[in-house]
């Protein structure tokens, strides 16, 4: 099996074949998890690579040269200290994805210094690093996933996100997705409430992030002051207890969407702070994604 040309390591080779035609998802071996190392010795925090089938190889390393452009003199200087640091990759013919992290940062095969027994690297945080010296020694920091083949549910707090969200997490690879409410005469919500707003998804990163922050950012929200916004449409009582919420996404003016799973854990309508209180917008979210296009 072979990408532009290149041979796959056999192992790779056999994980591919044995998903047929479904991504595979693997986990960090517990010596990894405990020691926090690559397999030079290099820190190295948990990871879980999904490998990529073989169409996805093959789109995914076609993106490389767009996604991954290389470094300036000053910023390669910043990150001099970085574990495993490779300077640059500017010739990516020689360059093949074959997984990734949930975030989308792509581990890749490096045939550039030995086109039979490629290095594996990673894209990660703006930079190139090294992970092991060759596939095999790759696999030997993780351990199989016991469940079938196919990629993980994404998840913040132990919830599971939306397919649709989900999707649209992994198709930005790590970026953030600017969206609008589509034209109507009159702008409303999923509920016929009036509703008008811009949102960027977040990456799963940030939705962690946030929502970790949700209880200390709106710890000062006085609970009367909020319940006195009762009669405005779409209000929902004061939240004292967020465990069961997660933030997907904001306004340009940083005031966020959320996904509520306090009364349905499968099914998480869509919420909204702003102007001191909280309100409906979406009893899910594919209703919610039904009211959004793409911003331009």
């Amino acid at each position: 099996m072979e990408v532009n040309g290149l041979p796959l390591p056999a192992a790779l080779e056999q994980i591919v074949r044995d998903g047929q035609g479904e991504w595979t998802a693997w986990l960090t071996s517990e010596r990894v998890k405990r020691e926090r190392k690559d397999a030079y010795g290099n820190h190295f925090d948990r990871f879980d690579p999904e490998f990529f089938n073989p169409e996805t190889m093959i789109e995914v390393t076609s993106t490389l040269p767009g996604r991954c452009r290389p470094q300036s003199e000053e910023v390669l200087q910043i990150l001099a200290g970085k574990p495993g640091l490779i300077p640059y990759v500017k010739d990516f013919s020689k360059i093949v994805a074959f997984a990734e992290l949930v975030n989308g940062e792509p581990f890749c095969l490096d045939y550039r210094e030995n086109d039979r027994d490629p290095e594996v690297i990673l894209y990660q945080d703006g930079y190139w690093r090294q992970v092991a010296p060759n596939f095999t020694a790759f696999m030997e920091l993780l351990e199989p996933s016991s469940g079938r083949p196919g990629r993980r549910p994404l998840e913040v707090n132990g919830l599971p996100l939306p397919a649709a969200l989900a999707q649209i997490v992994r198709d930005a690879r790590g970026e953030w997705t600017p969206w609008c409410f589509k034209e109507k005469t009159e702008p409303v919500n999923a509920y016929g409430d009036e509703f008008d707003a811009s949102i960027e998804t977040s990456s799963l990163e940030r939705m962690i992030e946030e929502t970790a922050a949700l209880p200390h950012r709106f710890d000062l929200v006085d609970e009367e002051e909020s319940n006195r916004q009762a009669e405005v449409p779409g209000f929902l009582p004061y939240i004292g207890d967020y465990s069961q919420i997660v933030v997907f996404g904001s306004t340009g003016s940083g005031d966020p969407f959320c996904l509520d799973y306090r009364d349905n854990p499968q099914e998480p309508r869509v919420i909204f702070f702003q102007d001191g209180y909280w309100q409906r917008v979406a009893p899910n979210f594919a209703a919610f994604w039904e009211l959004l296009e793409p911003d331009p």
